[in-house]
């Protein structure tokens, strides 16, 4: 009996046009599983029933994978139709051959329904449409991506055109390794250079830390000079200038006005290595009425002196 809402798939022996039948032939035989001699017989008759009382998404994964090939199908509604259950009727041939087993076989009514004379042409009959089922879950992952050809799975060799998905993540993960490398070898120089720069980016960096403290002496140069052009005097001590006894900051120890406004910078003994007294010396003279300044004098090296204090 036919089941309410149920198809069935028919294979057409019509080809889509400019399709080698060959080649049709080949990738049925691969995708129902049977022999070249199988898949051409499939095209003798106008049309082959593949499955039927399937669900209508069923009927269209198997239109589908027909379609790959280059063969036609089409979907059929059964509900309509008063088609014959095969698995039934096979089940109650067996059960009447064991009944009759000394009986010669007979014709019967079903027999002639299905075109055979004899319940064993309809045994054959039902083996050959078992051996065309395509596999109920087989997912469109399953295709191979140079043919079309089912598989057994995504992973598996590809038996009509040799596709090999192993050896494809093979050729990426060894792609992906030479990039790696690269980026690898890239990242290994950087390092290196970071690594031997590294001592002169101190190096640059404590030097301006110096001059930066050496900023307080300029201004206590401003200061004296302010107080020479104001009351047309040099002062010999800091006291005379207005300026405190002691005058430091964290580079500077100290900062004394001596005879004629001559006076000493000192840096603390921990700020250079070696370790020691460095001074600069900031020296007044007057030039044709303008007071100008000599600050070249002292032991602090020239890397860490203000580009106007540095020795020829």
């Amino acid at each position: 009996m036919t089941k309410k809402n149920t198809y069935k798939v028919i294979l057409s022996n019509r080809l889509e046009q400019d399709i080698d039948r060959t080649d049709v032939i080949k990738k049925l035989a691969l995708l129902f599983k049977v022999t070249e001699d199988k898949a051409t017989h499939l095209f003798s008759k106008n049309e082959t029933v593949i499955k039927q009382d399937i669900d209508e998404a069923t009927a269209k994964k198997y239109q589908l994978a027909i379609s790959k090939t280059g063969a036609q199908s089409q979907i059929v509604n059964t509900a309509a139709e008063d088609d014959l259950d095969l698995p039934v009727i096979v089940e109650s041939v067996k059960k009447m051959d064991e009944k009759n087993l000394s009986r010669k076989p007979q014709t019967s009514g079903l027999d002639h329904a299905l075109g055979r004379v004899g319940h064993v042409d309809v045994a054959k009959q039902y083996k050959q449409t078992e051996e065309l089922k395509v596999l109920d879950n087989f997912s469109e992952q399953a295709y191979c991506p140079e043919c079309g050809t089912i598989r057994d799975a995504k992973t598996t060799l590809c038996h009509h055109c040799g596709y090999d998905p192993a050896a494809k993540r093979r050729t990426l993960n060894s792609k992906l390794i030479k990039r790696g490398g690269k980026v690898l070898l890239v990242m290994i120089v950087l390092s290196a250079m970071i690594y031997a720069a590294w001592p002169f980016y101190k190096q640059y960096q404590h030097k301006q830390q110096v001059l930066e403290g050496l900023n307080l002496a300029f201004e206590i140069r401003n200061s004296i000079t302010q107080f020479i052009q104001s009351n047309n005097f040099f002062p010999n001590q800091n006291i005379d200038a207005n300026l405190p006894k002691h005058i430091s900051n964290e580079i500077i120890e100290s900062i004394v006005i001596g005879e004629n406004a001559l006076f000493t910078v000192t840096l603390r003994s921990d700020v250079l290595t070696p370790p020691g007294s460095y001074t600069i010396i900031f020296e007044p003279k007057m030039m044709r009425g303008k007071l100008v300044w000599n600050c070249m004098q002292g032991t602090l090296p020239n890397d860490y002196r203000p580009t106007d204090c540095q020795n020829p």
